[in-house]
């Protein structure tokens, strides 16, 4: 159990990189562009065009803290992991209405994790 804990707490980037390396093999074959009048309409589009960046973003901040020894929270961490595979699964099910839904809040759980590392925690 503490190697559990200790790999939510200090090595996220690992798991990070579990999941995109998941992504990368998973990979949808091809996308859909519906066409819209409105660029909210066309935001899953963009999000599963660009879902391979969003995970490389979250590796290399999470990366960093790992560099500078900041302790992310556990709990955040699980559900930041959880959510992420979650978004996987919808993107390669191609469930556009869940999309946008999962990477706001997920975007919202990453950064309380930063914050919370940057802020809280004092380096060791």
């Amino acid at each position: 159990m503490n190697q559990i804990k200790l790999l939510f707490k200090k090595r996220m980037y690992l798991i990070l990189l579990f999941i995109l390396v998941f992504y990368i093999i998973t990979l949808p074959s091809g996308f859909n562009k519906s066409i819209g009048f409105t660029w909210f309409g066309e935001l899953p589009f963009y999000i599963k065009l660009y879902y391979i960046f969003i995970l490389g973003f979250y590796l290399m901040n999470y990366s960093l803290l790992a560099l500078i020894k900041k302790e992310t929270n556990v709990i955040i961490s699980i559900l930041h992991t959880i959510l992420l595979i979650i978004t996987t699964i919808i993107l390669n099910k191609n469930i556009d209405d869940l999309i946008l839904i999962t990477n706001f809040v997920s975007l919202i759980f990453f950064s309380i994790n930063v914050i919370y590392s940057l802020k809280f925690n004092k380096t060791k």
